[in-house]
């Protein structure tokens, strides 16, 4: 289950390093990146939640297997969209519309992965535990995230399609590896009769989604320009343009990858506090980014707001599995799952607006929003959530 995490981390930071040279080289606009992602981001937010259900009702593994055989497929057709349009076959409508629907294929139908895999780790780890596996499934996101850029530099010295299809490869493994391998928790039997369907409006649950909510925003609006960011406030040179991009989602990612496996699993912290601390060290990294003016001074900001984003992801998806009972896993991992999503839905068009008035624009809305989340963190959120963790099996 950790590796389907893994493929989406490594997938969403090829996407993210390799699109914006690519995108320019087409003829596509900053606007059309940020739709193609806005689109699948919608497909996703709404099948979140039935995936979520359903994996109660059939089992974590057959939704899982849904899941990341859409990512592979979803890949696989995203590869050769781009391809047929670097080779001029396409126009620029015409690759937009056919990468546009790669990507719905991966919101409706790769959402599954995630919902399945969340509610598959809560059903194996104690209430005590969640906080730590659920950092643990983080963490294998945040190391595919990693890799993804390191991926996409090396790649792109042979051909700019080869890193999209090595991650397909790697998706195509784990697909055979949860077929052949994976046990599921608890027989889908008995989750029939006590299946519940979870509303995002339910007392236990809304505070916490709220917070995923502007978690997703968070993350995805300074993401959808951090790469034309780059390019144009430090008018890097074409040829050295992917390995910057490539050097500064690295950085982030390695940050956040540092806070789930090491300050959440040496520290313990609670979900709450996690929840009250992560946006500060964002606002502190956006503000960073705005005041940098140099590539070292930018990532040092990114740092920060790597190590917020890192303990944000967790916190939140364990006080969502926390608030709920056993028999609710699944719809509340599915919602959660959406939630952290939904971000992406109005990203990138806030963030591409924003930066045609400013590139500064969408970092300081990114601290701005962290600002808010931490008011509702240290306000609304339920004293339960400050149960202390301990690390998972």
């Amino acid at each position: 289950m950790l590796l389907t995490a893994f493929c989406l981390g490594l997938g969403q930071t090829v996407l993210f390093a390799i699109l914006p040279p690519i995108a320019r080289d087409i003829g596509m606009s900053e606007m059309q990146v940020g739709l193609i992602f806005t689109v699948s981001a919608a497909f996703w937010v709404l099948t979140s939640p039935r995936w979520g259900r359903l994996s109660d009702r059939l089992g974590r593994r057959p939704v899982a297997l849904i899941g990341v055989g859409a990512f592979v497929l979803a890949m696989l057709a995203l590869t050769a969209a781009i391809g047929i349009a670097m080779s001029g076959a396409l126009s620029v409508l015409g690759a937009f519309a056919l990468m546009t629907a790669a990507r719905c294929v991966h919101g409706a139908f790769g959402s599954a992965g995630p919902a399945a895999s969340q509610a598959y780790i809560a059903d194996r780890s104690s209430p005590a535990e969640r906080t730590s596996a659920m950092s643990n499934y983080a963490a294998a996101y945040g190391l595919g995230a990693v890799a993804g850029p390191g991926i996409g530099a090396v790649g792109a010295l042979v051909g700019a399609l080869v890193p999209l299809i090595l991650v397909a490869v790697v998706g195509a493994v784990a697909f055979v590896l949860i077929w052949r391998l994976l046990p599921e928790a608890t027989p889908p039997a008995e989750r029939r009769r006590s299946a519940v369907k979870l509303g995002a409006l339910d007392e236990r649950l809304r505070i916490v989604l709220l917070y995923g909510l502007l978690s997703g925003i968070l993350n995805a609006v300074p993401l959808q320009v951090l790469g034309f960011y780059l390019l144009d406030t430090l008018d890097l040179a074409e040829d050295h343009a992917l390995a910057s991009v490539g050097t500064a989602l690295m950085t982030m990612s390695a940050a956040s990858l540092f806070a789930q496996l090491v300050l959440v699993r040496r520290l313990r912290p609670t979900p709450r506090g996690m929840m009250r601390t992560a946006p500060l060290l964002c606002a502190v990294g956006y503000v960073g980014v705005v005041l940098g003016g140099t590539l070292p001074l930018i990532l040092a900001g990114l740092v920060f707001a790597g190590l917020g984003l890192g303990m944000s992801m967790p916190a939140f998806n364990a006080a969502a599995s926390l608030s709920v009972t056993p028999e609710e896993q699944g719809g509340a991992a599915g919602l959660a799952t959406a939630a952290g999503a939904s971000g992406f839905i109005v990203a990138p068009v806030i963030a591409f607006t924003l930066y045609e008035l400013t590139p500064h624009g969408p970092f300081l809305l990114g601290a701005g929003v962290a600002l808010v989340m931490a008011l509702l963190a240290w306000t609304s959120l339920n004293p339960a959530l400050g149960a202390r963790s301990v690390p998972a099996r």
